[in-house]
This record gives structure tokens, sequence and C-alpha cells, in this order.
């Protein structure tokens, strides 16, 4: 029975993180509606939680939304997702292994650079593999990934200030 508890609660916090990246996404105006959920959701969860769990969670949360949302190409958001949420684990787990603000802000820079790089490299590996004339690059541009790099770290940098304020000090 305690089993079954925990996996309705790890099912009820993947729908909850579903939710929260369409709230922002087609709820919020657009400076906000650009932030990227799941940099956020990682860092915050490592910082709370300090699990490996988040990359299973991030499994589901990008498995969910290729489900969910129209792309051209299966796995372009998981494969790109999942991994980097395995490399920002990873680099908070061996390499910035203390809790600072400095920290988080690194962590979120490395999540959202390794995020749409690795977006980039699938679609042309696809590309290549598939053998289209013509590779299918990214519809956003640099400008966007600004916007979006700059509204995710402020973002984060508040949300990380406030956990920092309210976590007892011993």
């Amino acid at each position: 029975m305690k089993s079954f508890f925990s996996i309705v609660q790890h099912i009820v916090f993947l729908v909850l993180l579903v939710f929260i990246q369409f709230a922002v996404s087609y709820v919020l105006p657009f400076p906000l509606s650009a932030m990227h959920v799941p940099t956020v959701i990682i860092v915050v969860y490592l910082f709370v939680k300090e699990k490996r769990h988040i990359v299973w969670y991030m499994f589901g949360l990008f498995f969910l939304l290729e489900i969910l949302v129209p792309s051209s190409l299966f796995g372009d958001m998981l494969v790109p997702g999942v991994l980097s949420a395995f490399v920002v684990y990873w680099c908070h787990r061996f390499l910035f292994t203390n809790q600072s603000l400095y920290t988080a802000m690194l962590l979120g820079a490395i999540t959202l650079l390794s995020y749409r790089v690795m977006t980039v490299v699938y679609d042309v590996i696809v590309g290549v593999l598939t053998k289209h004339d013509s590779l299918v690059l990214p519809s956003w541009s640099l400008q966007v990934f600004g916007i979006e790099f700059l509204v995710t770290q402020l973002v984060l940098l508040s949300l990380i200030f406030f956990l920092q304020r309210r976590k007892k000090t011993y």
C-alpha cells in the first residue's frame, strides 16, 4: 500500500509540473511566458531535495509534453531535456556542490544552454539519418533565446533567493 501511495504521489507531482508548464506558457504575458519552466524546476528541485529523481521527473514531463504539444519530430524535447537534466544533476552532484545563489544561476545557465545545444544537435543528427535534403533547424532565434535566458535566470534568482532566506541555518 505504501508503494501505491508513492506512485500516486509521483504521478500527481508530474501532472502538477505539466500544469505549471502550460500555465506559464499560455497564461502569462510575453516576457514571462518565455521562461523555460523545466530549467527552473530542475534547479529548484536540486536545491530543495538534492535527489536524482529529477531526471525521471524530467523524462515524464518531456514525454507528456511530446504527446501534448505538436512538433515536427518526436523526441525533439524528450532527448535533449532528459540529457540536460542528467548533465545538470551530474554538475550539481560532483562539480558545484555548495548551495549558493551563484551555483543556482550557473546551473540554470548550464541547463538552458545544454538543452538548446542538444536540441540543435538532435535535429541535425535526425536530419542526416533520415536523409532530408534540407536540415530542419529550430524555429527560435538568438533574440528569443536571449529573452528566454534572461527571464529564466531572473525567475530562478528570485526563487532561490526566497528559498535561501527561508532555509534555517544551524
